[in-house]
């Protein structure tokens, strides 16, 4: 951040978020940045996404410490595909709600924006007899929610569809967690 403006902001937000959140405010710093460095443009406002960490973390079963050292790591991949700042937080809260831990489930939000991005041709073949698009332009287009509710319809909730479009465990288990009840 070169902007003083900004980095004044980023600050002021960074410190709400640690004591709203009760974590170490060079944590919500590192989490606030990298966010926005991820999605540069897309995210202009460092008090939305300060504001979605903070929903994420009352929704979810994690806390503004885990979320902010963790989804760092998938927002390159999220971001490359469309996926908003509020999707992919709004995801992992979901997955803690399911029992899975903060790590595990940006691990798996990750993985599933990965085959997504690079699908085997299991997947590719299986998409194909679902009437499925597959796709990075599917998501964009259609939002993440709406493309893996687009899944669930298409499968009918079939682990053994959901299991050769994503594949390996790391991916299956967040995706049938995301697609289901």
């Amino acid at each position: 951040i070169t902007d003083t403006t900004k980095a004044t902001d980023v600050l002021t937000e960074a410190n709400k978020l640690a004591i709203g959140g009760n974590a170490r405010l060079s944590v919500t710093i590192d989490g606030l940045t990298s966010v926005m460095k991820g999605y540069g443009d897309k995210v202009t406002d460092v008090a939305d996404v300060s504001d979605a960490l903070f929903v994420a973390a009352l929704a979810g079963k994690t806390t503004i410490e885990e979320l902010s050292e963790g989804l760092g790591r998938a927002v390159p991949l999220a971001e490359n595909l469309g996926v908003s700042f509020d999707e992919l937080s709004g995801s992992v809260a979901a997955l803690t709600l399911a029992g899975i831990s903060t790590r595990e489930a940006v691990t798996g939000v990750r993985a599933i924006l990965s085959s997504i991005i690079k699908p085997t041709s299991e997947a590719a073949e299986e998409a194909g007899r679902l009437g499925l698009q597959f796709n990075s332009a599917s998501v964009k287009s259609k939002g993440f929610a709406a493309f893996l509710e687009d899944i669930k319809q298409k499968t009918g909730g079939s682990s053994d569809s959901m299991a050769l479009l994503f594949g390996g465990v790391e991916s299956l288990i967040p995706a049938l967690a995301l697609t289901g009840n």
